[in-house]
């Protein structure tokens, strides 16, 4: 037993801090994994503490968007608020941010904020939508292909 203890020891002196961060159940995944596991059990105190905790620790967007979330289900659309913008941010979680707070500032009846947002969310949801598209007609060009989903539409409509 006391060998298995001193190889334990010696193994975790070995690893590297990046990957003892990674393996602790304190990290920021562990947090975030067991915040989501009680969103989804609508225990949303629970998972607003556990996001919080992986927001300390990794203060990313994705860590304040996941906050903010957790925030308005538990009905702190204020604070939630304050998360998401920062959320918006980061590029990739603007348009589902903007949603999000729009969603808080509903919550919180703020009426004029909620409009602006929700304008904000349609808009980079659209431009996301086209950005989309593009990228796979050019996979489908580049693989010789054409993308004729919407010639049919149009053809019908013409005959």
């Amino acid at each position: 037993m006391r060998l298995v203890a001193a190889a334990l020891s010696l193994a975790l002196v070995a690893i590297p801090p990046a990957l003892q961060a990674w393996l602790r159940s304190s990290n920021s995944r562990a947090s975030t994994e067991r915040g989501i596991e009680q969103y989804g059990k609508k225990k949303n105190a629970e998972a607003t503490s556990s996001f919080a905790a992986a927001e300390q620790i990794d203060r990313g967007a994705i860590a304040r968007y996941n906050l903010g979330t957790a925030r308005v289900a538990a009905g702190d659309g204020s604070r939630a608020a304050t998360d998401f913008s920062d959320a918006i941010k980061d590029d990739r979680l603007a348009a589902d941010a903007f949603y999000n707070r729009g969603s808080a500032s509903l919550q919180s009846q703020s009426w004029d904020e909620a409009i602006r947002d929700l304008s904000r969310a349609r808009v980079d949801a659209v431009r996301a939508r086209l950005k989309a598209r593009q990228q796979l007609q050019a996979l489908l060009l580049r693989h010789g292909r054409r993308h004729t989903a919407n010639t049919a539409a149009a053809e019908t409509i013409r005959s």
